[in-house]
Parts: structure tokens; sequence; C-alpha cells
């Protein structure tokens, strides 16, 4: 990440979706230990010795920072119209064989570390640890919905289930 993105990033964290400093951690440095941990696919015990904190303290910022980012996430993933209530102009010739088509959906694994009691639960069928992650994308390329947390062992069907109860 470039640091004029991070530098921005941090802003908008801090400025509108409560993104602090504490005792322990300055916001910048718990934002950059966030996105080094989810970049490189860092465990904890990771993380706590690369920044020399605790594992309690790495795993309460590692939280804060995570809500502030899911905050993030939900005012910038969403559609244009929420109600879908007009077709998109590049479906406007196949009318009305794609009216109510909202946009693009797909899943992928994305690999994880995962501690030894979880790893059978996060194996995917390649025999690697992973989530299982399911997203939508409009006609205009952008992100309206990305479901994570699921287990790469998790059918992505029970995935696409869960994402519709959303």
């Amino acid at each position: 990440m470039y640091p004029d993105a991070f530098r921005q990033l941090h802003d908008i964290l801090v400025q509108n979706h409560g993104l602090q400093s504490t005792g322990e951690f300055s916001s910048v440095e718990g934002l950059a230990m966030f996105l080094w941990g989810v970049g490189t696919r860092q465990c904890q015990r990771q993380m706590s010795d690369r920044f020399r904190r605790g594992l309690g303290t790495i795993s309460d910022k590692f939280g804060e920072v995570l809500e502030c980012v899911a905050s993030f996430a939900d005012a910038v993933l969403r559609p244009k119209d929420a109600h879908y209530r007009t077709v998109h102009e590049r479906l406007e010739k196949y009318t009305p064989f794609f009216d109510g088509c909202i946009g693009a959906l797909d899943g992928t694994h994305i690999r994880v570390c995962v501690d030894r009691k979880a790893h059978d639960d996060f194996t995917n069928r390649k025999g690697w640890t992973s989530q299982n992650v399911i997203s939508v994308c409009d006609f205009d390329m952008r992100f309206t919905f990305v479901g994570v947390g699921k287990a790469g062992a998790v059918h992505g069907m029970k995935v696409l289930r869960d994402a519709w109860a959303v």
C-alpha cells in the first residue's frame, strides 16, 4: 500500500469509523499491524513478536481495527439503488430476460493461518487452509456484497445460503 493511500485510509477510519489510539497502540500502528497481518497471512503470535506486544493486546487492537474496517466496508460496499428498481443500461437490450438481475456472483478461497485446533475445519478440498468467501459485483464493477468468515471446508452452497439470509 502506498503511504498516501495508507494515510487516507487512516484518516477515514479515525474521522468516520471510530479508530482511536490507546495507551498500548497508536491508531497508525494499530492499522499498520492489522494490514500487515491480514495482507501477509500472519497469525497473532507473529504480530505479537513483530510489534513487541502481548497476545492479549494484539488481539484487542486487531479486533478494534477490524470493527472499524467492517464499519467502513458497510458504508462503501453497497449498490447505487438499494431496491434495484431500475435495469442497468447494459441489460436494457436483453429485457425482459435479465430484468431483476443485480450483478455477478462468485466465490473463492483465501489462504489463512489457523490454530491447530481449527486446522481441519479450515482445510479445503484442495488440502490447504482457507476461508470460503463470496462476493457480488454490480454491472459497474463495484462490490455490493462480500461474505467472509466461513471455514474452507464449508461447501460453497452453504456460504451462498448464509449470504441470502443477510
